[in-house]
């Protein structure tokens, strides 16, 4: 994987499509082609600045003009292991997205624990027939759609087990089960509109590149986990990593914050928020430009 910052700069291309805005429970405009993705926000009663961290994303997003439809945490939402209190607290954190009316979407990390967050977050469950038990779906989205997979290992016992053998192994890496994978290719098959495929490890360990570059309606894969902010490529596949919400930034330079997708006519603009205002990188914009289905 290659681990260059986003050094190019965005392309030219029109500006954010107007039509189709609506208004928010507080009568504030909210943009159908405006997404913000965030990952790693690792609350827990042990870190309280990520929760300072997550409460003033979130007062950022609700500053925005207009703000965006949906919000997407790609994984690790919790500290340790996914307890009800840390849950618990990113609920608290995350009620006034809630009130504001802008719906925010859930991606299975390896520090969450499905069964406890779906008993505080029930709403948020995503289950395909077949495959229950695993955070999997389809959020629409206008001009492009986004397909949430789960890359959590259940049982890292017997993956462990063979570290002997394949001495890189960490009990955090990600998988990407046949049956998911299966129905990944059925649903790309005859993808009708543009679609961003997420989750959160990397596409080394979810071994997903040789399907996904064989489908145009890929524009790419998004994720989280290793705490940097990072473009690149991977068999003609568009790789974005996003960079963490927390404290836990991997390397002095990288930045932390959250990045705002907005649906351009030909292609997807992905702006930097960095928590730090004079990060070199803060305000930094790359364009995807959009594969012809």
């Amino acid at each position: 994987m290659l681990r260059r910052h986003f050094l190019f700069l965005a392309s030219a291309f029109p500006l954010v499509l107007q039509a189709g805005r609506t208004l928010g429970t507080d009568g504030k405009s909210i943009d159908p082609h405006r997404i913000v993705l965030l990952a790693d926000t690792h609350i827990g009663h042990p870190a309280p600045k990520h929760s300072e961290n997550l409460t003033r994303i979130v007062k950022e997003i609700l500053a925005m003009d207009p703000r965006p439809a949906k919000v997407f945490i790609l994984g690790d939402l919790a500290f340790s292991h996914g307890t009800l209190e840390e849950y618990r607290e990113i609920r608290a954190l995350m009620a006034p997205l809630d009130d504001a009316g802008i719906p925010w979407h859930i991606v299975v990390g390896n520090h969450d624990t499905r069964e406890t967050m779906f008993e505080i977050f029930p709403e948020k469950k995503m289950e395909i027939p077949g495959l229950e038990g695993k955070q999997i779906g389809i959020v629409e989205a206008d001009g492009v759609d986004f397909l949430i997979l789960d890359s959590r290992m259940d049982d890292t016992r017997a993956y462990m087990a063979e570290k002997a053998k394949y001495p890189n192994r960490q009990p955090w890496d990600g998988t990407m089960d046949a049956r998911q994978q299966a129905w990944l290719e059925e649903t790309l098959m005859n993808y009708p509109k543009p679609v961003f495929v997420m989750a959160h490890h990397p596409i080394r360990e979810t071994k997903l590149a040789p399907v996904l570059s064989k489908y145009p309606a890929v524009q790419g894969y998004l994720y989280g986990h290793e705490h940097r902010y990072c473009r690149s490529q991977k068999e003609n596949v568009e790789l974005l990593l996003f960079p963490t919400a927390s404290e836990r930034i991997h390397g002095k330079k990288e930045p932390n914050g959250f990045v705002v997708l907005d649906v351009r006519e030909n292609g997807f603009e992905f702006t930097l928020h960095a928590l730090s205002p004079e990060h070199p990188l803060n305000g930094h914009s790359e364009t995807v430009r959009k594969k012809v289905l």
